[in-house]
């Protein structure tokens, strides 16, 4: 993981170079199956400077919660169409589900066994529970994970910088 810096030649009057998106990207290992040989990111994992207010070892808390949500069978994530990961001010975390169904017991069962294997303090929980609408940021864009500890957002949707 790390921070994504692009390069962009194509307008020549004016190119990108080492042009900072303020992202996290995962980097994949290997090469694109469409065949480029350059680099290439996965996920984008948050705002660099949002990172910058969060308690240390919260980065592998969510994505261990991603990680166990993306890798669960299809027929218990049937019906799911979104999901938010929310660290309260107490270090507990919520994981907001946005499903067309009733969430599959099976599949709450399996979350909170991934959060027990990367939650490295009991006091630190997870509360699962259903909702009809997930807010979307001041800029207007959805964040898959939020949390109390990042300062409220500019209109531009921008996090100072500590």
């Amino acid at each position: 993981m790390g921070r994504l810096i692009v390069t962009g030649l194509k307008n020549w009057a004016m190119p990108l170079i080492r042009y900072d998106t303020d992202d996290l990207a995962k980097a994949v290992d290997g090469a694109c199956p469409c065949g480029r040989t350059l680099p290439a990111f996965a996920d984008i994992v948050g705002r660099y400077s949002q990172t910058a207010f969060l308690p240390e070892g919260t980065l592998g808390l969510v994505e261990g919660l991603r990680g166990a949500i993306d890798e669960t069978p299809h027929p218990l994530t049937q019906g799911l169409r979104q999901f938010q990961i929310h660290q309260c001010r107490d270090d507990s975390f919520e994981l907001r589900l946005v499903s067309r169904k009733p969430i599959a017991e099976a599949f709450v069962e399996r979350l909170q066994k991934a959060w027990s294997a990367h939650a490295p303090r009991p006091e630190q929980s997870l509360v699962i529970k259903r909702v009809d609408l997930i807010a979307r940021s001041p800029g207007g864009k959805f964040q898959a994970f939020t949390s109390d500890f990042i300062p409220a957002l500019d209109r531009r949707g921008s996090v100072p910088v500590p």
